[in-house]
């Protein structure tokens, strides 16, 4: 006959070391999934900010090139890469004065920098934020702006060989920034 002893020694798992692993396992199975459903978000999040900076970096480029092409394209969303899945993007253009004061020593020194012109330059913000297609909204007020991309512009500095091909082939656009 077996003893008492014995069988309270013998090697194997009671009901609460059981209930206790599987309580173990859920509690590390539970912060697993969340830690991976965070870096996931993040992720999706990342990809979305560098898709409206990419845009954002395009709209202002077509706009040193030709501020009249971005006429066609204002108010409708861009798509960024293709798909079913694809996010669609939403952006506005904004032109500002730039006030340049010049400090009264250097101003001093250099007579011909009180002549400088400051109205040439001016200030270009472009920002993007997702559509309301894509989980955002028509107006930025109403969704968190994922970019806002600035520059100082001045419409004189040439960038490339093609743009100042293109600004002399259209005398309108000469007349535009000469008389800016």
């Amino acid at each position: 006959m077996r003893n008492r002893r014995d069988i309270l020694t013998r090697a194997g798992l009671s009901i609460i070391e059981a209930v206790f692993a599987v309580a173990i396992l859920t509690l590390v199975a539970a912060s697993l999934f969340s830690t991976i459903d965070f870096l996931l978000s993040r992720q999706v999040a990342n990809d979305r900010k560098l898709a409206a900076m990419e845009i954002a970096n395009r709209v202002m480029l077509q706009y040193l090139d030709d501020p009249s092409e971005l006429d066609d394209s204002k108010g409708l969303p861009i798509r960024y890469h293709p798909g079913d899945n694809a996010d669609l993007f939403r952006w506005e253009l904004e032109e500002s004065d730039v006030d340049i004061e010049l400090d009264p020593a250097v101003a001093s020194l250099d007579e011909g920098a009180q002549a400088f012109d400051s109205k040439t330059i001016y200030h270009v913000t472009v920002r993007v934020w997702l559509s309301e297609h894509s989980g955002g909204s028509y107006r930025p007020a109403q969704s968190p702006v994922l970019i806002e991309l600035k520059r100082l512009v001045d419409p004189l500095g040439m960038r490339t060989p093609e743009q100042v091909r293109n600004i002399f082939n259209n005398p309108g656009r000469i007349q535009e920034i000469f008389g800016r």
